[in-house]
């Protein structure tokens, strides 16, 4: 085990690497010129061109890529051009809205998605089943903005249950801050959560048909000890992959889901850094990105030996 983990966590600095190159290839691609997002349209080219040569803007491409990459070696993800700070520093002071929305979100889809595909699983073909798979239905087709936008209009504006948008920092008061979050945490769980319970009833069928159940049943065990003991730890491995896959969804859908709240979080600083041209933000921010992607990815593979000892990682 040590060995293998020793190897994929060598593996992730050339992907990375690939990562931070095509991240910065596609920015500098992308038509517009931040200096004049920042200076405005009515800056004159003296200013401009000063600008620009204090930011390197003005050098050939490889200079910036080779100053870049340099910088993100050493930890240092630039400065952003727009805001005037570190980039992790941008993104640490963004971080907590998103960091407990997603958590929120992951929390929902896990707790409703596992049981819904436990119990439509064990209940094939019943009207549990048929109910279950509709809304899975549903959910897994639904875009989550336009949920959003339907429950802002019935929850908050109709009926005042919760605040229509915004976020209250969690040291503020941790009460308000989950009434802020319930609304697009439950976006964004929702729609996971349909996946995930069809994976599980997927594979719990698949289970509850082999052998061993069978014998457990023989062996006098009850049904619940039989399912939730045995079964699910089995399905659970092919679940778990997807649970992975949806952690990094959440991360992605949340720029989104913060924009359509108005969270003051890292998928909205993404939205506005691209609106303005921030390069070493969006740079940043998508390396970030990809870099917990990886480490979810690392952790779903040590997380398979856990749940079953027959897999050996040579």
């Amino acid at each position: 085990m040590k060995e293998y983990l020793l190897r994929r966590i060598l593996a992730l600095a050339p992907v990375m690497f690939v990562v931070a190159t095509l991240v910065f290839v596609l920015m500098h691609l992308t038509p517009g010129d931040p200096v004049s997002a920042m200076l405005g349209m009515d800056a004159s080219p003296t200013d401009v061109a000063r600008m620009r040569s204090r930011l390197d803007l003005d050098q050939p491409l490889y200079f910036q890529y080779a100053l870049w990459i340099g910088k993100v070696i050493r930890g240092n993800l630039g400065e952003s051009i727009f805001l005037q700070v570190p980039v992790m520093t941008a993104v640490l002071e963004r971080l907590e809205p998103t960091l407990f929305l997603t958590l929120l979100a992951i929390t929902f889809a896990v707790g409703v998605g596992i049981p819904a595909g436990v119990i439509s699983a064990t209940r094939f073909g019943s009207l549990a089943d048929q109910s279950i798979m509709v809304v899975a239905l549903l959910g897994v087709s639904m875009p989550d903005f336009w949920l959003g936008l339907n429950l802002i209009f019935l929850v908050a504006v109709k009926f005042g249950w919760l605040p229509v948008a915004g976020y209250v920092p969690l040291g503020t008061d941790w009460l308000s801050t989950l009434r802020y979050l319930i609304m697009p945490g439950f976006c964004l769980g929702f729609i996971q959560s349909a996946l995930i319970a069809r994976m599980t009833r997927a594979v719990m069928l698949d289970v509850l048909a082999q052998d061993y159940i069978r014998t457990g049943h023989a062996k006098g065990l009850s049904n619940t000890r039989v399912v939730y003991k045995h079964a699910l730890k089995n399905a659970m491995i092919p679940t778990l992959t997807v649970i992975g896959i949806t952690f990094a969804i959440l991360m992605g859908g949340a720029i989104v889901i913060e924009t359509v709240f108005n969270i003051p979080g890292v998928g909205r600083l993404l939205v506005q850094s691209v609106m303005r041209r921030d390069y070493p933000v969006i740079q940043g921010v998508v390396l970030l990105i990809a870099g917990a992607y990886v480490l979810i990815n690392l952790l779903v593979d040590v997380a398979y030996a856990y749940l079953d000892p027959r897999i050996k990682y040579a």
